[in-house]
């Protein structure tokens, strides 16, 4: 605050009311708060504060001029981003605003790649199949930052089938990206015995279908003893011969 008063009696004292709304003439007045300036003070911003300075300066003469500022708003806080993102999107909307300041830049990046360049107030990314993070930032016109993480998560389709030759549809389920698919109960093929899956169920990265592997049973052999009951038997030593007729 600088006053002078030249040519007259001088200034006697100026004085400084800081204030968070307006005030009236008549309310100008009345105030009994008035701080003597002696050097200019700091002023520590927060967010959304604002506040009129009102300056009252006294000349010896005992005449009063009062002043003020068109007053301050403080924007301490970055702009606001938000999306529109669902697990198993293929893109996603980004919408940035800054009701302070504006804004001034947007970038974003993709599972750590190189930065690229957004639109403010609203722009799209695409989204590849993954597990990974989306990083976007902007900056207001005052260099206030702001960031927001979005965890993109693909979701997969896995089905089970009895065998890799048209077979049956056993399960169908999803599975995130990089996931373990569940198999379902061990099927049964009347003359073949279950060997496992045709591929791995771990680390699933896309839409799969994951077929039975088959072994044609083997039957088991023998022959039916004297007591009736189920035997293999062997006759060992010399042969014998019919004898004649």
């Amino acid at each position: 605050v600088s006053a002078s008063d030249a040519g007259g009696s001088g200034i006697k004292s100026v004085e400084y009311y800081r204030s968070p709304v307006r005030l009236t003439e008549q309310q100008v007045k009345a105030l009994t708060g008035w701080v003597n300036y002696t050097a200019p003070f700091m002023v520590t911003p927060q967010e959304e504060q604002q506040f009129i300075v009102y300056a009252r300066v006294i000349d010896n003469a005992g005449n009063v001029t009062i002043v003020n500022s068109d007053g301050m708003v403080f924007d301490a806080q970055g702009p606001s981003i938000s999306t529109n993102y669902t697990k198993d999107a293929t893109d996603m909307e980004v919408t940035v605003v800054d009701f302070g300041s504006g804004v001034e830049s947007v970038f974003y990046t993709v599972n750590g790649d190189a930065a690229q360049t957004g639109s403010a107030p609203v722009f799209k990314i695409a989204l590849a199949d993954g597990n990974y993070d989306v990083v976007i930032t902007a900056k207001d016109l005052l260099g206030n930052v702001s960031s927001l993480t979005v965890h993109v998560t693909s979701v997969l389709k896995v089905t089970f089938k009895s065998d890799s030759a048209n077979g049956a549809v056993l399960l169908t389920e999803t599975v995130e990206y990089g996931g373990t698919a569940s198999a379902p109960a061990v099927p049964v093929r009347q003359g073949y015995t279950f060997k496992g899956w045709d591929r791995s169920l771990d680390k699933i990265t896309g839409d799969v279908i994951i077929c039975a592997i088959w072994d044609v049973a083997v039957p088991q052999s023998g022959t039916i003893g004297d007591n009736g009951n189920s035997g293999s038997s062997s006759n060992s030593g010399s042969d014998v011969t019919a004898p004649g007729m």
